[in-house]
């Protein structure tokens, strides 16, 4: 009795420990940002964090490290609204310790409560379409050199720098709001650019805008579906995965005091 006593004693003193050195922001101001425009930036630093014209539905899966579509229960506000965050954290912190401390932030300053369960959803794989592909394999997995990896996105455009198939699958998967697999068979880094007209219900992707202006507003161009064939050579097939949901139980508009 005496070992298992000292045991808990152990164990609890333990989880105290863990718990009072647990990282926290020294200073946090969350606001509302109204301004109909500007660019959405996240900004991470050994000592804190500066968030500026951000919606929540694009900074809970980067805090969380998420997939956009694996959220569910969102309020609506969730695509519009948008916040300023400028956090202090403790010098020398990690980008894990910072999104630690951002999702405590979540929990305090929007009252987040979420729960995870697996659920069948319905989405899609990118594959090769006929003539495919469109574009040319700049390096092979075991060749030397440098891998950028830049991608870049806005509203009706999408352009990436050595990617592979893997990150493009990831990318359509944030303008479908649906699980992509990659089963293209492509082997390799590739550059591409793809533009289309959007539709109504295309996420707002941040705000940036897209680096020649404003997508294509004609209502005659190629939806993502088309363009995807027409200027890439690859098409999607409709296809259900089982994936893993956070999903959103609570979550205020309007932010506690700072």
């Amino acid at each position: 009795m005496l070992i298992r006593l000292v045991a808990f004693l152990i164990c609890q003193g333990l989880l105290f420990s863990q718990v009072a050195t647990a990282p926290a922001f020294e200073a946090a101001s969350v606001k509302r940002n109204n301004s109909p425009e500007g660019r959405s930036e996240l900004h991470m630093s050994p000592d804190g964090v500066t968030i500026t014209n951000y919606r929540l539905r694009f900074l809970i899966p980067n805090v969380y490290k998420i997939a956009f579509y694996q959220i569910a229960g969102a309020p609506q506000w969730l695509d519009s609204n948008k916040y300023d965050i400028i956090a202090r954290a403790p010098n020398g912190s990690s980008d894990d310790q910072l999104r630690f401390m951002l999702q405590q932030l979540l929990v305090d300053r929007f009252g987040l409560k979420f729960h995870r369960e697996l659920r069948d959803v319905p989405g899609y794989a990118v594959v090769l379409a006929k003539d495919a592909p469109k574009f040319t394999i700049e390096k092979k997995p075991d060749q030397p050199g440098r891998d950028d990896g830049r991608v870049g996105a806005g509203r009706g455009m999408a352009t990436g720098h050595m990617v592979s198939s893997a990150v493009f699958a990831e990318v359509l998967s944030i303008y479908l709001a649906r699980p992509v697999l990659d089963q293209t068979g492509i082997d390799g880094l590739f550059n591409f650019e793809l533009r289309w007209t959007p539709d109504e219900m295309e996420p707002q992707l941040g705000g940036a805008p897209s680096p020649d202006g404003a997508p294509s507003t004609d209502p005659a161009g190629p939806s993502l579906l088309a363009a995807l064939q027409e200027q890439l050579g690859l098409k999607l097939v409709r296809q259900r995965s089982e994936i893993d949901m956070f999903v959103i139980d609570h979550l205020q508009e309007t932010p506690t005091e700072n």
